[in-house]
């Protein structure tokens, strides 16, 4: 996404592009499951797009695309957590199908949320724009040493509460800096997704371009380099 965005942007300002992309379709991690009749079955990457990431929403715009809400109201939500699946009911705590000390039992997933996670996102909104040069400060940047869930165990917190606490939506390496840094800006209440599937963006996007794009490069690469071999 960010070569198809990059290259946009270029041939807009009057250059010539060349995009080399390594798979034998466009759009990355961006991936929309299929059946047979073309009609989209699931997300298998970018699953959501918040209302807040104006730069994506401007290109969905642009490319034309409609949106749905990423959660349809009155549906249940399924979850995979401690080697089991779990259909949870609107408004339904997950919190409770996991082995919680009674402590934290008593706080739930919001109060364990905000007792352990939103002193760090308020920490990241009182140092200014995210988007400066100058950003992260100093006195965030430790925060970027250590995993979001060895930050949240470092905090007291049961294997329990910190699996609770990063189900699904994040890798389990990222940073405690990247966890707040997303948190700050994360709306769950406005969470979209493309009308048709995900990947229409892309594809949107590659059609827009002048020039092709040299697709499957990664392979015909590897063939050229093991004809040379041979």
């Amino acid at each position: 996404m960010s070569g198809l965005t990059a290259a946009l942007e270029l041939e807009q300002a009057g250059h010539t592009v060349i995009v080399v992309e390594a798979q034998a379709r466009p759009g990355g991690r961006v991936l929309t499951m299929r059946d047979e009749s073309g009609s989209p079955i699931a997300e298998a990457g970018a699953g959501r797009i918040p209302e807040t990431h104006t730069w994506a929403m401007s290109y969905v715009n642009r490319m034309g695309l409609e949106t749905d809400p990423l959660y349809p109201e009155g549906l249940s939500a399924v979850i995979y957590a401690q080697d089991k699946r779990f259909v949870l009911g609107p408004g339904a705590d997950p919190a409770r199908h996991f082995d919680l000390t009674d402590a934290e039992k008593m706080l739930g997933l919001d109060g364990l949320a905000r007792t352990h996670i939103f002193s760090g996102i308020e920490l990241v909104k009182a140092n200014g724009t995210m988007n400066g040069p100058d950003w992260p400060a100093t006195d965030l940047m430790k925060f970027d040493e250590i995993t979001a869930r060895d930050y949240l165990a470092s905090r007291g917190l049961s294997e329990a509460a910190v699996n609770l606490l990063t189900l699904g939506a994040f890798p389990r390496t990222i940073s405690a800096l990247t966890l707040f840094r997303v948190l700050a800006t994360y709306d769950r209440t406005r969470l979209r997704k493309i009308r048709g599937g995900n990947d229409l963006l892309p594809r949107a996007m590659a059609v827009r371009l002048r020039s092709p794009i040299a697709m499957d490069a990664l392979s015909k690469a590897f063939a050229k380099k093991l004809g040379r071999l041979r």
